[in-house]
């Protein structure tokens, strides 16, 4: 069987990645171009939980981040739950799995 070459992969539109690694002067979320997201989630969505989701001693989820997550699509972020790319960004997945229930709202079932 043939693959069509115009069938463009499902996960694709989903998020762009620009040419660039990251740097400490440069945040790893701003990989995402300004007006693409992941899931229903904006890039200033995203950044609001990253404290939350990374780092040695991550922080409760603030009022605007848990306000973008409940915006998410979970269907579709429970496709990234055991993927490198959480890893690339410099997110736990186990503490963003962990973060629907700590802003009070229905945990994802993956």
């Amino acid at each position: 069987m043939r693959e069509d070459p115009h069938r463009q992969d499902p996960l694709a539109p989903a998020f762009t990645v620009r040419e660039r690694r990251p740097t400490p002067a440069r945040p790893t979320l701003d990989l995402l171009q300004p007006s693409q997201g992941l899931c229903h989630m904006t890039k200033e969505g995203l950044k609001a939980c990253q404290p939350s989701v990374s780092g040695q001693n991550p922080v409760p989820p603030s009022a605007s981040c848990c306000s973008a997550l409940s915006n998410a699509d979970f269907q579709c972020l429970c496709i990234f739950k055991n993927s490198n790319l959480l890893n690339f960004y410099g997110i736990n997945s186990t503490l963003a799995m962990e973060l629907p229930a700590k802003c009070n709202q229905a945990q994802p079932h993956c």
